[in-house]
């Protein structure tokens, strides 16, 4: 995937029946509203990490508070856009071990 590539969410709830509209989110977007997440699960002493990944596999936005609008900034992005771009952060930035 190109840095520069976009990637899309989509609003979780509509007032019609209409398709949701998709707008393009940009890997920086994605890691700003992580970054947010991560925070609020933090303060409240949660695990990140379980409960974003326990978000990902059940699409169960009971994982994520709803503090300072958490729940909902995370349920925009679509959980394949949101894994796709972990991944790809990580792959960018792991570290090369020395063979150990």
């Amino acid at each position: 995937m190109n840095n520069m590539e976009q990637l899309t969410i989509s609003p979780l709830f509509r007032s019609d029946n209409s398709e949701p509209e998709v707008r393009s989110v940009s890997p920086e977007e994605i890691r700003s509203i992580l970054n947010v997440v991560i925070d609020v699960l933090k303060e409240h002493g949660f695990d990140p990490y379980r409960q974003i990944s326990g978000y990902i596999i059940s699409d169960d936005p009971a994982y994520i508070p709803d503090y300072n609008n958490a729940r909902s900034i995370l349920c925009r992005v679509d959980r394949d856009t949101l894994l796709g771009e972990m991944i790809r952060y990580y792959f960018e930035h792991r570290v090369e071990s020395d063979g150990e």
